[in-house]
């Protein structure tokens, strides 16, 4: 039933997922307010709201504009049983503004073996990856994967190697003049302050490290299973595999609860549902799903009680 439902990417599939979303933001959100209850604070929590949605909204198109997945919702489940199992990323208005940028520039980058404008989707893609560095200083790290994609698909074309430098130039010049003009120079130097902070808790990374394991088994998977038949979207794959990756080393090095696990949502996302798509029988897919969202159901329910 699961299975059949999310096989196709109908407007019903956008409507559930994003109205369940909608409904579990505002719980994670109203159960953290330890104030007494002011509409005009909710500012913020509307702001990541409307980018958490944004963020749905661009799942499916970068999926299937960039062909790495059959057509159906299923990348839109499983992002959802991901926020499932860690729900204070949703209380991270910040957090989830610069995750949607990043998204964005994934689907830049992935399109560069598609289209001959090849050099204004570079700059696209670093464009947003800088927009996304406001919100959250970690998020530039991502211009890692850029530059393998440059490598991969451009013929190591100069101008293409230089076009994020003019991405920066085009983010920097008016931040600058609205941090003259508004004079919030101390507040975005402390937007780049890289603080680390892992301190080997088993308990505290135990989720994390659960969701990493389960997570380079069904890579390491969709990479046996697709061999020498998707020689293509491997290459697109594997620039995930780095978007994951980076992801992976943020969350467990830096001192933020590991909320920046969102990062790899998406490339988690795809991977999994590469790998449901090679289940070909249909009770074996279905069980599997009806496990993932009853534990991801689970885990939110005891977040929430706690």
């Amino acid at each position: 039933m699961i299975s059949s439902f999310f096989s196709k990417t109908k407007p019903i599939n956008y409507l559930a997922t994003v109205g369940f979303v909608f409904i579990i933001y505002w719980i994670v959100i109203l159960k953290s307010i330890d104030f007494e209850f002011d509409f005009s604070l909710l500012w913020p929590n509307i702001g990541g709201l409307i980018f958490l949605i944004l963020t749905f909204l661009a799942i499916n198109p970068i999926i299937k504009d960039d062909k790495l997945a059959e057509n159906s919702s299923y990348a839109m489940l499983f992002y959802v049983l991901m926020l499932l199992n860690f729900t204070s990323i949703l209380a991270q208005e910040g957090l989830l503004i610069s995750n949607f940028f990043v998204v964005v520039s994934t689907g830049k980058v992935l399109s560069l073996k598609f289209d001959k404008r090849q050099n204004y989707h570079i700059f696209e893609a670093a464009f947003f990856v800088f927009l996304a560095g406001i919100f959250n200083e970690w998020a530039l790290l991502f211009l890692i994967p850029l530059y393998f994609a440059i490598y991969a698909y451009t013929n190591k074309q100069i101008r293409g190697w230089l076009m994020p430098l003019a991405a920066f130039v085009s983010v920097f010049l008016p931040l600058m003049a609205l941090v003259l003009v508004t004079g919030n120079a101390d507040n975005l130097l402390n937007n780049f302050h890289y603080d680390l902070g892992f301190d080997f808790s088993f308990k505290e990374y135990l989720g994390r490290l659960l969701f990493l394991a389960v997570m380079l088994a069904i890579i390491a998977i969709v990479f046996a299973k697709l061999g020498n038949r998707g020689i293509g979207r491997a290459v697109s794959l594997r620039i995930l595999m780095v978007y994951f990756i980076i992801a992976m080393v943020v969350t467990f090095f830096s001192a933020n609860n590991g909320t920046t696990v969102i990062f790899s949502f998406f490339a988690a996302a795809v991977f999994l549902t590469n790998y449901f798509e090679t289940i070909k029988k249909k009770k074996i897919s279905e069980i599997i799903l009806v496990v993932f969202v009853a534990t991801s159901l689970t885990v939110a329910i005891f977040h929430l009680i706690q």
